[in-house]
């Protein structure tokens, strides 16, 4: 009689914390977000990062000489996702460009462009970028896909 009362406690136990656990749609997702996206935190990728993650995955990487440098600075979450062909463009390619910095920041994107001895000469509001417009405006400034440069 005791091991069935003990066996019993233990289901309407696991019953109740995953009965708890669950949300409206049956789902056991959290119920409040883990990463907080409104948190500004700078995540910055320096071209030896960018080449040590190829290599880890097994993706060609080469350096080349580019007329200059480009940094990409924009928002993550919602703040990106405002922007459907920049959340779509630094997600699916921003990687691919040689001499391409992405940071996501928390800020409106914006696209800036350096020299070879990294000042910078250009700052561009890319909010209203489409993905070509953006693709169009880096071939402009020199940079180059990296699977373009083998």
């Amino acid at each position: 009689m005791k091991k069935i009362i003990l066996i019993l406690s233990i289901i309407f136990v696991s019953i109740f914390v995953i009965k708890t656990q669950l949300d409206d749609s049956g789902s056991c997702a959290p119920k409040e977000p883990i990463i907080d996206t409104e948190e500004e935190t700078d995540i910055e990728l320096s071209a030896e990062d960018i080449e040590k993650l190829a290599e880890d995955i097994g993706v060609p990487f080469t350096k080349t000489k580019a007329l200059g440098k480009a940094r990409i600075r924009t928002g993550f979450g919602e703040n990106l996702r405002k922007y459907p062909d920049i959340h779509k463009f630094v997600t699916t390619e921003g990687f691919d460009y040689s001499h391409l910095e992405v940071l996501f920041d928390g800020k409106d994107p914006e696209l800036f462009v350096f020299d070879d001895n990294g000042n910078e000469i250009e700052k561009i509001d890319i909010s209203q970028f489409t993905i070509q417009q953006l693709r169009d405006k880096l071939t402009e400034i020199g940079l180059k896909k990296v699977k373009d440069e083998l």
